[in-house]
């Protein structure tokens, strides 16, 4: 026997009921967001072990350091690719 669904106005219930009411709703909406997070995280981790697997080329030797050079004690540390200023080179001088 299946019961019949009731609507009920949030205004009408009394705190018991809104803090069910909200519970109900917050586990609902993080539901679909977990549930849209491990979709994300499950396809970057596909496509990471596709590209690491690609790039897997028998030919290619592994990376080593050539040289290093220490810095002097009063160089600043340098600035990450990212900055505005490293991209500063690309600019047009006109």
């Amino acid at each position: 026997m299946e019961r019949p669904r009731r609507l009920v106005e949030f205004e009408q219930l009394n705190a018991l009921g809104k803090t069910v009411f909200v519970a109900g709703m917050a586990a609902h909406a993080g539901k679909g967001l977990l549930k849209k997070l491990v979709r994300h995280v499950a396809r970057i981790a596909v496509e990471s072990k596709r590209a690491f697997q690609e790039g897997m080329d028998p030919n290619l030797e592994e990376a080593r350091v050539i040289e290093e050079t220490p810095r002097p004690p009063n160089e600043p540390p340098r600035k990450s690719n990212t900055d505005a200023a490293a991209w500063s080179s690309f600019s047009d001088p006109a």
